[in-house]
Protein backbone atom coordinates (compact mmCIF):
# COMPACT_ATOMS: atom_id res chain seq x y z
CA UNK A 1 0.00 0.00 0.00
CA UNK A 2 3.30 2.65 -0.25
CA UNK A 3 3.86 2.77 3.51
CA UNK A 4 6.54 2.89 4.60
CA UNK A 5 8.92 4.21 7.70
CA UNK A 6 7.86 4.70 11.17
CA UNK A 7 4.29 4.85 10.03
CA UNK A 8 4.97 1.17 8.88
CA UNK A 9 6.43 0.21 12.41
CA UNK A 10 3.49 1.87 14.53
CA UNK A 11 0.59 -1.21 13.56
CA UNK A 12 3.32 -3.30 13.66
CA UNK A 13 4.34 -2.24 18.00
CA UNK A 14 0.80 -1.83 18.70
CA UNK A 15 -0.15 -5.39 17.34
CA UNK A 16 2.93 -7.15 18.67
CA UNK A 17 3.93 -9.50 21.91
CA UNK A 18 0.37 -9.01 22.56
CA UNK A 19 -1.73 -11.70 25.33
CA UNK A 20 -5.32 -12.63 26.58
CA UNK A 21 -7.23 -14.03 29.88
CA UNK A 22 -10.63 -15.22 29.90
CA UNK A 23 -12.85 -14.15 32.55
CA UNK A 24 -15.79 -16.38 32.92
CA UNK A 25 -17.43 -16.00 36.60
CA UNK A 26 -15.02 -17.17 39.03
CA UNK A 27 -12.95 -18.80 37.07
CA UNK A 28 -9.77 -17.33 34.93
CA UNK A 29 -7.98 -19.04 32.41
CA UNK A 30 -4.31 -19.00 31.74
CA UNK A 31 -2.54 -16.48 29.74
CA UNK A 32 -1.52 -16.95 25.94
CA UNK A 33 -0.52 -15.19 23.54
CA UNK A 34 -2.61 -13.28 21.04
CA UNK A 35 -1.10 -13.70 17.20
CA UNK A 36 -3.94 -11.96 15.38
CA UNK A 37 -5.94 -9.80 17.82
CA UNK A 38 -6.81 -6.41 17.54
CA UNK A 39 -7.98 -5.30 20.53
CA UNK A 40 -11.74 -5.04 21.07
CA UNK A 41 -13.32 -1.32 21.03
CA UNK A 42 -9.59 -0.17 19.67
CA UNK A 43 -10.02 3.26 17.67
CA UNK A 44 -7.68 1.59 14.71
CA UNK A 45 -9.69 -1.75 14.99
CA UNK A 46 -11.85 -0.37 11.50
CA UNK A 47 -8.93 1.01 9.90
CA UNK A 48 -6.61 -2.62 10.15
CA UNK A 49 -9.56 -4.39 9.02
CA UNK A 50 -10.34 -2.76 6.04
CA UNK A 51 -6.35 -2.91 5.27
CA UNK A 52 -6.26 -6.43 6.17
CA UNK A 53 -9.10 -7.60 3.77
CA UNK A 54 -8.27 -4.20 1.03
CA UNK A 55 -7.53 -6.64 -1.69
CA UNK A 56 -9.94 -9.03 -1.08
CA UNK A 57 -11.80 -8.22 -4.58
CA UNK A 58 -8.51 -8.38 -6.79
CA UNK A 59 -9.53 -10.93 -9.12
CA UNK A 60 -13.48 -11.24 -8.70
CA UNK A 61 -15.27 -10.76 -12.01
CA UNK A 62 -18.91 -10.21 -10.09
CA UNK A 63 -20.07 -7.29 -8.17
CA UNK A 64 -18.89 -6.99 -4.58
CA UNK A 65 -20.21 -5.54 -1.65
CA UNK A 66 -18.46 -5.10 1.74
CA UNK A 67 -19.96 -3.95 5.13
CA UNK A 68 -18.41 -4.46 8.23
CA UNK A 69 -17.54 -7.82 8.38
CA UNK A 70 -20.24 -9.06 5.88
CA UNK A 71 -19.63 -9.65 2.35
CA UNK A 72 -22.01 -10.17 -0.58
CA UNK A 73 -21.28 -11.32 -4.38
CA UNK A 74 -23.75 -10.31 -7.02
CA UNK A 75 -23.60 -11.06 -10.63
CA UNK A 76 -26.14 -11.35 -13.44
CA UNK A 77 -26.55 -12.91 -16.63
CA UNK A 78 -29.41 -14.27 -18.93
CA UNK A 79 -27.62 -18.05 -18.95
CA UNK A 80 -28.06 -19.55 -16.21
CA UNK A 81 -24.69 -21.42 -17.31
CA UNK A 82 -22.49 -17.81 -16.83
CA UNK A 83 -23.77 -17.38 -13.87
CA UNK A 84 -22.74 -20.72 -12.33
CA UNK A 85 -19.31 -20.32 -13.93
CA UNK A 86 -18.63 -16.73 -12.75
CA UNK A 87 -20.04 -17.00 -8.92
CA UNK A 88 -18.13 -20.56 -8.97
CA UNK A 89 -15.29 -19.39 -9.81
CA UNK A 90 -15.44 -16.29 -7.22
CA UNK A 91 -16.08 -18.36 -4.41
CA UNK A 92 -12.91 -20.50 -5.07
CA UNK A 93 -11.30 -17.36 -5.30
CA UNK A 94 -12.31 -16.11 -1.84
CA UNK A 95 -11.73 -19.59 -0.72
CA UNK A 96 -7.92 -19.02 -1.84
CA UNK A 97 -7.67 -15.78 -0.36
CA UNK A 98 -9.28 -16.60 3.17
CA UNK A 99 -7.01 -19.66 3.29
CA UNK A 100 -3.88 -16.90 2.57
CA UNK A 101 -5.12 -14.79 5.11
CA UNK A 102 -6.19 -16.90 7.56
CA UNK A 103 -9.86 -15.70 7.45
CA UNK A 104 -13.09 -17.92 7.82
CA UNK A 105 -16.32 -17.48 6.35
CA UNK A 106 -19.54 -18.15 8.29
CA UNK A 107 -21.21 -21.12 5.89
CA UNK A 108 -24.37 -20.46 7.85
CA UNK A 109 -24.90 -17.40 6.86
CA UNK A 110 -24.43 -18.05 2.93
CA UNK A 111 -27.59 -17.17 0.73
CA UNK A 112 -28.30 -18.20 -2.98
Amino acid sequence: MGITGSLLTLPTSYLENRSQVVHINAGTSEMCCANCVVPQGSVLRPLLFLIYINDISDNIQSSISLFAGDTTLYFSSKFPSHLHQVLSEDLLTLAQWSDTWGVSFNAQKQRF
